[in-house]
């Protein structure tokens, strides 16, 4: 297969797409691009590229410092990220994707509107293919995948209410995690990203929203396929998990919303049914943002609740100050999101020509901004690699910054906070019996898989 990455990196440079749809190759290229020869080439290693693609992406990705499939880096992808940050901070991957590493960088293109969410013409997610894929009508109804004056309105509507919702009527976290506690600590054992993480996350979200929580172990799964949709699909069969689980999601959200309409609630469905009357949001673009908010909020959050627990154990002078200073926790959340944040990398797509940290970036080729590099830049956080949640620390990217910043910025350290006051009190019966973290990932994400905790019953 030697050859092939070198390829399509090629093909990459003259604004040419090849993907696989369905099993067959497809090509996109600019209009007026004379380029037969490439057609030739192509047909000649169609077979070879076909190979190359479907194979598990493990091995599809050529080596380099930056490979998102190999356990290794996912294990510790952060000597990587330092020596790209060092040697190569704006570069352009095998596979055709510009990766930036650098903390300034980054936040210049986060802000640079000419750095795009909308998918792309040769994407199964643009809108041109809403009629034959629910998953691209979903995808072209929420924020991510929008831009411009669609997203701008869109997003005032449902950022304000969501913020005035966290004011006036935010759930009981504390009492949400405390449900979920009380009966794991007094086991001999209890796994904090599954046992406790996952169920709290799901509970609160759904609180928020106003979904029954008695459907939580539902709503989880139905929000760790609907990610697929904001990582990527890898093939067919994800493609066809995922069509299905929103086959499902989205009808039972929209019973949800036909409830709220005929019965209002102080949830933020019913708040964003009021504040959309006038033209705001449709009912099926409430019910997709819900899913959204579902998806994004529980699988993060309960791997920041292991992850964060997973740290706190091995700084007990941190834990010591929290539990005499309970304002301290707020600086320990924030530190947390910084040096393990489950967000790993977006991506994006330059609508035209833009220059970034030296390089040349094209029209239609996709950027990788790799927050989780961005976040240990000693430029920006002296020490960077430490721990260190009394210093002043910048404002750390995990939620991203600008138009497209994640709502989740708001929501997701108080519940953080929350899991972890209720867990203060039981600190010293705690004990995590090895240090060895696994690592759950997928494109863009990286989550800790699982965190054991035994407890002392003395």
């Amino acid at each position: 297969m030697e050859g092939i990455p070198e390829l399509l990196a090629q093909l990459a440079d003259l604004d040419i797409r090849v993907w696989l749809e369905e099993g067959k190759l497809r090509l996109d290229m600019p209009k007026g691009l004379a380029a037969a020869h490439v057609v030739d080439t192509l047909r000649r290693r169609k077979q070879e590229i076909i190979d190359f693609l479907t194979r598990p992406a493990a091995r599809q990705q050529p080596q380099e410092d930056f490979d998102p499939a190999d356990p290794a880096f996912v294990a510790d992808p952060y000597p990587a990220y330092r020596r790209l940050r060092e040697e190569r901070p704006v570069h352009k991957s095998p596979l055709g994707h510009w990766v930036l590493t650098r903390f300034e960088d980054i936040r210049v293109a986060l802000l640079n509107p000419a750095l795009a969410n909308t998918p792309a013409p040769y994407s199964w997610l643009h809108e041109g293919k809403r009629s034959a894929s629910i998953g691209a009508d979903v995808a072209n109804n929420i924020l991510p995948f929008q831009d411009g004056e669609v997203h701008a309105q869109a997003r005032r509507l449902i950022a304000s209410t969501f913020s005035a919702q966290l004011r006036e009527h935010l759930p009981p976290l504390e009492a949400i995690a405390q449900q979920v506690l009380d009966p794991l600590i007094a086991r001999e054992s209890f796994d904090v990203v599954n046992d406790l993480g996952r169920p709290f996350a799901t509970l609160a979200i759904a609180a928020l929203l106003g979904l029954p929580e008695s459907e939580h172990e539902r709503i989880a799964r139905w929000g760790d396929d609907f990610l697929l949709l904001l990582s990527g699909v890898q093939d067919e069969a994800q493609k066809k998990l995922l069509e299905n689980s929103l086959a499902e999601f989205r009808p039972w959200c929209l019973q949800i919303v036909e409830q709220r309409k005929a019965e209002p609630r102080n949830d933020l469905i019913s708040a964003w049914l009021a504040a959309g009357r006038d033209g705001g949001l449709t009912d099926v673009q409430i019910a997709d943002t819900a899913m959204l908010l579902v998806a994004d909020g529980v699988e993060n959050v309960a791997s920041l609740v292991g992850s964060s627990v997973a740290i706190l154990m091995q700084h007990p002078d941190v834990v010591v100050r929290m539990q005499s200073d309970p304002a301290f926790v707020e600086s320990v959340v924030q530190e947390c999101v910084r040096f393990e944040s489950p967000g790993q990398y977006i991506a994006r797509v330059a609508q035209q020509d833009v220059v970034i940290g030296g390089q040349q970036i094209r029209r239609h080729e996709s950027v990788l901004l790799v927050l989780g590099a961005a976040n240990r830049d000693p430029s920006v956080y002296p020490d960077a690699d430490r721990f260190a949640p009394e210093l002043a620390r910048a404002r750390h990217l995990s939620f991203g910054r600008g138009r497209h910043t994640c709502l989740g910025a708001q929501l997701v350290p108080l519940e953080l906070q929350a899991a972890l006051r209720v867990l203060l009190p039981h600190w010293t019966r705690l004990q995590l019996p090895t240090q060895t973290n696994a690592w759950r990932t997928r494109p863009g994400h990286r989550w800790l898989s699982a965190c054991p905790m035994s407890v002392s019953q003395v």
